[in-house]
């Protein structure tokens, strides 16, 4: 009887100890499943998180390729718009040339026509100055004698006595230069032997015979 109730304990304690050993084995096996659903949320966030950061460094870097392409499609616009301009500017300047050139060759056959119908005032200026202060001179001494006869009386024209008094006008400096009684007659001194010739850019040169 002592016999059977010692190996009744003895069963008794055995199966507790069996059942400790399976709550111990069980706990571990928890832990451990949960260690590793730990693990498997840890290792799925930060793949998360270096997707993230992989996300934002394309997105950066796309960002980066669109800035330099439209900085360097504004660099092109720009060139094309500089190298317009001077085109432009060059067509501008060419017309401007032509343009100049026309009215440089109109003034140079004004100027040759010119001198081909008054050929006399080109090739002697002080005679033609001459003859035409003489032909004035004539003009005026006939209206003179004209308003003498309509008024009965011919007035006789004062002559001039070359003086500061009176204002030097250019019919006066001309007369001054040929009348015999001026003390700044041309003919006091050496004739001139000059010729006034037009230059191709319009303007005129002396020239001697």
């Amino acid at each position: 009887m002592a016999e059977a109730m010692k190996e009744a304990e003895q069963h008794k304690k055995r199966l507790l100890e069996m059942q400790a050993n399976m709550e111990e084995e069980a706990r571990l096996k928890r832990e451990a499943e949960a260690e590793l659903r730990r693990k498997a949320i840890a290792d799925e966030e930060e793949k998360r998180r270096k997707e993230r950061e992989e996300e934002l460094r394309r997105q950066k870097e796309a960002e980066l390729q669109e800035k330099r392409r439209q900085q360097e499609e504004l660099a092109r616009e720009r060139e094309l718009l500089i190298a317009a301009k001077k085109k432009q500017e060059e067509e501008e300047e060419k017309l401007r040339q032509e343009k100049e050139k026309l009215i440089h060759c109109h003034f140079v056959c004004f100027q040759i026509t010119t001198i081909q119908k008054k050929p006399q005032q080109q090739q002697c200026p002080l005679q033609y100055i001459t003859q035409c202060t003489h032909k004035k001179k004539k003009k005026k001494l006939k209206q003179i004698g004209k308003k003498g006869k309509k008024g009965g009386k011919k007035k006789k024209r004062k002559e001039d006595d070359w003086s500061n008094e009176r204002p030097w006008t250019p019919e006066r400096v001309v007369a001054a230069i040929h009348a015999e009684t001026s003390p700044v007659n041309w003919a006091l001194f050496y004739p001139s032997t000059k010729e006034l010739k037009p230059l191709e850019n319009g303007a005129w040169e002396t020239c001697l015979l």
